[in-house]
């Protein structure tokens, strides 16, 4: 509002788009929320809210980076890639200190582990119109249950594993550069560029990682990691998501950013477009 916004203008169309969780899932559903609601074309809204979305998106990245520093220069505040602290007295610390290494077993199946990967994409794929849910956070749901459930062997859960270190190692930065090339529209964001309009998005980035800092801290995580999956829940959706967690060399973070951005966006979408209607009401 110091820079000359309304508080409708700045909530929805400079802080919802960039917690929405990405292009995809919340930019396009919320331009047809809004035209919906206010009349006109989603395309007509759109242009509007996809700038503070890249926006917040770049910023997201360099606070990611800097998270990165301030948790090599204070080791207490920084897990790693852990979330949780592990509790005294507990086995937790061996857990969490194996799982710190990246090991894959000695002859992999590798076609074993993409065809459990892509089995359970398709199952989360058939069960999303059922369960109202993100696929990739079905993906990771149906993974947990299967986890704690004890069904898959260990010898495919380690060949999952060995596609996911392949994957991570060397298809990461080509997905990011392929996919910022094929979805970032540079020309919206250069034609609405100012002072005020980064300030703002990069205010409601930093305000986002602050809380997840100490709220996480509060709750018994490392706060550079809770704030950067919290920092993930305003990126362009897995692209953002791969994007943040690259800059900070945590990719072991993915299912915890995937459930912030994914559950965190639809949850965003779902309230803006009840709000939008109130306001146009």
């Amino acid at each position: 509002m110091l820079f000359g916004y309304s508080f409708e203008r700045a909530l929805f169309y400079i802080v919802v788009p960039i917690i929405g969780g990405g292009i995809g899932e919340g930019v396009i559903p919320l331009s047809a929320a809004y035209a919906n609601a206010l009349g006109g074309t989603p395309q007509d809204f759109i242009a509007q809210l996809i700038p503070a979305a890249v926006i917040g998106n770049i910023v997201a990245i360099i606070l990611a980076g800097m998270l990165r520093r301030l948790g090599e220069r204070k080791a207490h505040l920084d897990g790693g890639g852990m979330l949780v602290k592990p509790k005294k007295g507990s086995n937790d610390a061996e857990i969490f200190e194996a799982a710190h290494h990246d090991t894959v077993q000695a002859n992999p199946n590798y076609a074993m582990g993409i065809l459990l990967i892509c089995g359970m994409f398709v199952l989360a794929s058939l069960a999303e119109p059922f369960l109202h849910l993100p696929a990739p956070v079905l993906v990771i749901v149906f993974s947990v249950i299967l986890k704690v459930a004890g069904i898959v062997p260990a010898s495919v859960e380690g060949s999952s594993r060995a596609v996911y270190a392949i994957i991570s190692k060397h298809l990461i930065y080509p997905t990011m550069i392929g996919l910022g090339m094929l979805y970032v529209p540079m020309a919206d964001v250069i034609s609405v560029l100012s002072i005020g309009y980064v300030i703002t998005c990069a205010a409601v980035v930093i305000t986002m990682a602050l809380v997840g800092f100490y709220v996480g801290k509060a709750l018994g995580m490392y706060p550079v990691d809770a704030s950067l999956v919290t920092v993930c829940h305003s990126g362009l959706g897995g692209t953002g998501d791969v994007a943040i967690l690259s800059a900070s060399n945590r990719m072991n973070l993915m299912p915890f950013a995937q459930i912030s951005t994914r559950i965190g966006g639809v949850t965003t979408v779902i309230s803006a477009a009840s709000l939008i209607h109130l306001t146009a009401g």
